[in-house]
């Protein structure tokens, strides 16, 4: 009779083993975002396509990574110097969870190599914009968490960045910077969910607070900046990121009609989206930003990001839950 009970003993532990590991993987179940990188082409920088060269996939994705355990690639932007296509884009660090700034390059636009890291901060870097002035190339790519917007040049493009100065201090996200008349203009967006705008004479500032900032407040469709602002049909375009359903799930093109020291007009472009979620495929669940670039044929290429959603499960966030729900002790 002794055997029997041991079998049924052991199966019975093993019937509550298995619930408590469904109940744990649950406690610790969350949705990630494969991120890609892929380059667009269109007419204009709002009306945007798949390069025809290329197809509707991404150029280049986690996997093309060699040097830094990467999760994902996304935040991308171009530059185009000598006869080489640049393109720089955060890497999300696989256990540090940080953003780290790499660099791939094409002669071409089509295809491309990734190339290295090219800056490291302690503090998380992402949303790496690169302008040029005075005949040099600087890079102020996001970095909230270290309280300030900064400012990094180079010696020897496109590698090793140094820290130059400080343009703004406070946690602002996706700083868009751009030459407008004989001022520098900056989009920041705060941790309210406001656009603000400010203006310098000079790259390194220093940099004032426009009278009409915010131009756009609390909001979650168009208060974040969704790439680069450029110059079209004698215009400047801000491309706008939309979180109203769901992160960076497409991007909005707004016409700056009004620019000055004291006003600030925009409106939407009609049309729709310029790039959003396509539901299946490397795109199915988003896309958040656009960095555009006119040709000198008249055409335009842009570097684009998008994302598909998948579930996994976060062993060490449903530990912590475990601890805290279970097996910290009662007073």
């Amino acid at each position: 009779m002794a055997a029997p009970i041991v079998w049924l003993l052991v199966a019975a532990s093993a019937v509550v083993a298995l619930a408590s590991l469904r109940v744990l993987a649950n406690w610790g179940r969350e949705k990630i975002g494969d991120w890609g990188i892929a380059i667009y082409t269109g007419d204009s920088p709002v009306r945007l396509r798949p390069h025809p060269a290329i197809g509707d996939q991404p150029v280049l994705t986690a996997s093309d990574v060699h040097d830094v355990r990467a999760s994902f690639v996304a935040d991308p932007f171009i530059w185009r110097s000598g006869s080489s296509w640049h393109l720089f884009f955060e890497i999300l660090e696989k256990g540090s969870g940080r953003g780290v700034i790499g660099v791939a390059t094409s002669p071409d636009g089509i295809v491309w190599r990734y190339q290295r890291e090219v800056l490291r901060e302690p503090f998380h870097l992402s949303y790496p914009l690169i302008v040029e002035d005075c005949g040099r190339l600087f890079m102020i790519p996001e970095c909230a968490k270290s309280g300030f917007v900064r400012l990094y040049s180079t010696t020897n493009f496109p590698f090793d960045w140094v820290h130059e100065c400080n343009l703004l201090e406070g946690a602002f996200y996706d700083p868009s910077v751009f030459r407008h008349g004989d001022h520098w203009w900056m989009f920041v967006t705060d941790k309210g969910r406001n656009l603000r705008l400010f203006s310098a004479p000079v790259l390194a500032g220093p940099w004032a607070e426009h009278p009409a900032s915010p131009v756009v407040s609390d909001s979650p469709r168009h208060g974040r900046s969704g790439g680069r602002p450029v110059e079209w049909q004698g215009g400047i375009i801000r491309f706008a990121q939309d979180g109203s359903d769901g992160y960076g799930t497409r991007v909005w093109a707004f016409r700056i009609d009004e620019l000055d020291k004291d006003r600030y007009r925009e409106t939407e472009i009609e049309g729709g989206p310029v790039i959003g979620s396509s539901g299946s495929g490397w795109h199915a669940d988003g896309m958040h930003q656009v960095d555009a670039h006119e040709l000198s044929s008249g055409n335009w290429i842009a570097a684009v990001d998008g994302y598909r959603s998948r579930e996994v499960v976060n062993w060490r966030a449903a530990l912590r839950t475990l601890q805290s729900r279970v097996l910290r002790p009662r007073r």
